[in-house]
């Protein structure tokens, strides 16, 4: 059924934009607001490249604004001691379970800066993980010098972000043939809170996103202009991708399939035409078809190769029987911790063939996704697993309703087949986000982080970009057009309203960020990237500059100039917290939070709640004050 529609979306291909307008001929244009702008060539020329330089601009201050004012946040200095690890030893056991391409890049400007390091707490064995380790040793070393580093370092990450708002203007603008198109795609990339609140850290999350998307696009360009350059120029960006994150390493399938679907509907499209001048003879198809798995093979090829190099092609050609495993699928029935369930086989001979450190990170991963005894978070409550839903429910509640209105009126204009883009385009376009969600929704023994899924959310952007073509057809009724606009204009000035605290953005519906601690926590919501603020808060409320401050992570507070602690997912004791806090309040942050039930039950949105001799107030989205009544506490 797919293939069928793909063909007569080819047949029809050439008379697909017969009601788009063409902005410097068509009568009426002047009147349709945004499209006035695109009337000249002239104007075009300069307009969109203009427009295009803007947003990318604002976009990049925006997350160095938002990169001086976080504290650091929990996986940051693992990641930042990682890479600076990489480049001095050549060495790439820290923080195996993600590929090295972002904290590479975050390490260069700290190693032309300057930085002290203590390399004795670097230890490796089968399943370790010493990176969080070496990342506290990084901060002990560097003291408070250590957030003017991880500064420099954020702003050296900043790149990955902006390429991701290109490739989705680009990909939104020619697959849907409107400038207007890439415009809005690039608006809401610029402005997304998720965009903003992880594209100003160290993490490879919106890396992999930027470059899942310019790898799709490559993909993209190349159905439609199949050659060898386009061929490399997907396979480069794809390995690209892959060396950001491993949840690159879905796209193969996808586009091996996507391939298929172009073979098929190409075969119906030959069946089909009535001119024998415009029909494919069954040879030159087949012909057509082996052409395109030799690209697609080459593509392959080049992803692998950039893949081993920014592993430095350490490993190159390891046994697969020589490497450790710790997960069930590859350990096998084994009852020892680490084994590997090739080695009395033939398979075991074979090389591995992604890097060594590569495998062994995913093997490491996927023994982590097998506890179901970790605890997940999910609209107010704890349980051991998680939710197939989680990442959906995410999208619900932390998206802007005008990007959600964009994207929904994308969707329907696309199965009404309003849009100028066709079929395949559409199915290239939403194929990769529904492979990933689907992959990421089966793991749900632990769904802590809705930032796994922004590689699919990226996709979304660029379809939500359609809608902008609907602006841009004299058939479009002008309260959609106004929709559009009106939609754009929320997408983007409900975020702004939040900067720099893009990390714990909830809209309008779900109750904003004040309520964001009732559906989502960690780094949906707080990630320590609010430390800093604990002792301010702490001292216009009580006068006193020492608080003790609870969170979710381990102890770098010091360098704060405050008193921390580390709650367990356990829970922890408020009341012995009290007890021994000096100033006889304690800063407890949003996660922390949700650990005891008892202090969310105290907590009252409308002023600060009261039982069992505590109050509880909320000084922040992510920050709570607890004292005791009898406690003199001033109002901040």
């Amino acid at each position: 059924m797919l293939v069928s529609t793909l063909a007569k979306d080819r047949i029809r291909d050439a008379a697909v934009l017969r009601d788009t307008v063409d902005p410097p001929s068509a009568p009426g244009a002047a009147g349709r607001g945004l499209v006035a702008v695109f009337r000249s060539s002239r104007v075009r020329l300069f307009a969109v490249p203009a427009a295009v330089v803007t947003l990318l601009s604002i976009h990049a201050g925006l997350l160095a604004y938002a990169a001086t004012r976080y504290s650091l946040t929990l996986d940051e200095p693992a990641h930042l001691a990682a890479g600076l690890c990489h480049w001095r030893f050549g060495r790439f056991e820290l923080y195996r379970v993600n590929p090295p391409l972002v904290r590479m890049v975050a390490a260069l400007p700290v190693m032309l800066v300057g930085y002290q390091m203590d390399w004795s707490s670097f230890h490796d064995e089968p399943g370790a993980r010493p990176e969080f380790r070496t990342g506290a040793a990084f901060m002990a070393a560097n003291g408070e010098r250590s957030l003017r580093l991880i500064t420099v370092a954020r702003w050296g990450c900043i790149p990955f972000s902006a390429a991701g708002g290109v490739f989705a203007f680009a990909w939104s603008k020619q697959a849907f043939r409107s400038d207007a198109a890439g415009l809005l795609a690039l608006t809401l990339w610029t402005f997304d809170p998720a965009i903003l609140g992880h594209g100003a850290l160290i993490t490879p999350d919106v890396a992999a996103t930027s470059f899942s998307v310019g790898a799709g696009w490559s993909f993209w360009c190349w159905t439609q202009s199949p050659n060898l350059r386009t061929a490399a120029v997907a396979g480069l960006l794809l390995g690209v991708a892959s060396t950001a994150k491993f949840t690159a390493f879905i796209l193969p399938a996808v586009w091996i399939a996507l391939t298929c679907l172009l073979y098929g509907r190409d075969a119906i499209y030959s069946a089909t035409c009535i001119t024998k001048s415009h029909r494919l003879n069954l040879r030159g198809s087949h012909f057509v078809g082996a052409k395109r798995v030799g690209h697609l093979i080459l593509s392959m090829l080049i992803a692998c190769t950039v893949l081993h190099a920014a592993y430095g092609f350490t490993g190159v050609g390891t046994r697969i029987g020589d490497l450790a495993f710790v997960s069930s699928p590859l350990r096998g029935p084994s009852n020892r911790f680490a084994d590997n369930r090739f080695s009395q086989t033939w398979f075991s001979e074979l090389p591995c063939p992604i890097p060594e450190q590569a495998m062994v990170g995913i093997d490491i991963q996927a023994r982590e996704l097998e506890q179901r005894w970790v605890p997940s978070y999910l609209s107010g409550s704890w349980r051991a697993g998680g939710w197939w839903y989680f990442y959906l429910y995410g999208a619900a509640v932390k998206t802007p309703h005008g990007t959600q209105l964009l994207l929904l009126l994308s969707a329907v204009y696309a199965l009404f087949r309003r849009h100028s883009a066709n079929s395949f385009t559409l199915v290239s376009i939403v194929l990769p986000a529904v492979a990933i969600l689907t992959v990421l929704s089966s793991h749900d023994n632990v769904t802590h982080h809705t930032r796994y899924a922004l590689p699919a959310w990226g996709h979304a952007l660029v379809l939500a970009g359609g809608a902008g073509a609907l602006m841009q057809r004299l058939s479009t009724p002008r309260h959609v057009a106004f929709a559009v606009f009106s939609a754009t204009a929320a997408a983007a000035v409900s975020p702004l309203i939040h900067i720099p605290h893009s990390l714990s953005y909830f809209n309008e519906l779900s109750g904003g960020p004040s309520h964001g601690y009732r559906h989502l926590v960690l780094s949906n919501l707080d990630w320590g990237q609010n430390a800093e603020l604990a002792g301010a808060f702490a001292y216009a409320a009580s006068g006193r500059q020492r608080p003790v401050f609870i969170e979710v992570a381990y102890d770098t507070r010091p360098i704060y100039g405050y008193a921390s602690r580390t709650a367990s997912r356990a829970g922890f004791d408020i009341d012995f917290e009290l007890q021994n806090s000096p100033d006889g309040c304690v800063v407890v942050s949003a996660t922390a939070l949700t650990l005891d039930t008892d202090l969310v039950g105290v907590y009252s949105p409308n002023g600060p709640g009261g039982e069992d001799g505590l109050l509880v107030e909320q000084l922040h989205p992510t920050l709570f004050l607890v004292t005791r009544k009898e406690s003199s506490v001033r109002d901040p």
